[in-house]
């Protein structure tokens, strides 16, 4: 779930996840002879760039890569569009909102806009909170209650907490500092888990939030998902 993996050039090719191929890892080839070459001297170091237009092997899409070497250093892959999310397969039956929050996290770290992203992952998890009845109190004490209840794991308990409510708040209320890859990351996999153990078996944990007073006792299991 967590393809952090940059856009990689090997064997005259871009290996890079595709926006039109759904997301998946393609592989992006130099279209004919478009290529550009140029060279710029700094200092008594040459720098040379070449800029490629590409073109995806299994669906056709066009892609620009921008490679580099300064003196006899190894060529580097400095750029490449386009990017595209690393979506994540969200458990069937969540309500339409969580859903498009998580994909809009995931939208935004598709354009290394981690901190973003991580704020809306936190934001993505007290909503799903709330639809299962966890209405009072803060993150914090939402979290513990579902724990509590037995509808996440204590395990999962400590880590929302430290991954992703704490992660988001030290966004919003801390200075600022850059979030990276693995933090939005290891946010992400948590909320999905937590997805997971609320919607997989929807119709088990809709009785143990029933049983606990968060749900109203004749709600069905398809009017919560």
């Amino acid at each position: 779930m967590n393809d952090h993996q940059p856009p990689v050039w090997h064997e005259g090719a871009v290996t890079a996840r595709c926006p039109s191929c759904g997301g998946v890892r393609s592989r992006f080839a130099p279209h004919g002879n478009a290529v550009i070459m140029r060279r710029v001297n700094i200092g008594a170091t040459e720098h040379e760039f070449n800029y490629f237009l590409m073109e995806c092997l299994g669906c056709g899409r066009g892609g620009f890569a921008v490679r580099s070497q300064i003196g006899i250093e190894p060529w580097t892959l400095d750029e490449f569009f386009p990017t595209s999310p690393d979506f994540a397969e969200l458990p069937a039956g969540i309500p339409d909102e969580l859903g498009l929050e998580v994909r809009e996290a995931e939208r935004a770290a598709g354009a290394e806009a981690f901190r973003a992203a991580s704020t809306t992952l936190r934001s993505a998890l007290e909503k799903t909170l709330k639809v299962n009845g966890y209405t009072k109190g803060n993150l914090y004490e939402k979290i513990v209650q579902a724990a509590e209840d037995g509808v996440i794991t204590k395990a999962r308990q400590a880590k929302a907490h430290q991954n992703v409510r704490s992660l988001g708040n030290d966004i919003v209320h801390d200075e600022w500092r850059p979030v990276d890859a693995a933090e939005y990351g290891d946010a992400r996999q948590y909320v999905i888990w937590i997805l997971r153990d609320l919607y997989d078996d929807r119709e088990t944990v809709v009785e143990q939030l029933q049983k606990a007073g968060r749900l109203l006792p004749d709600s069905p299991a398809e009017a919560s998902a």
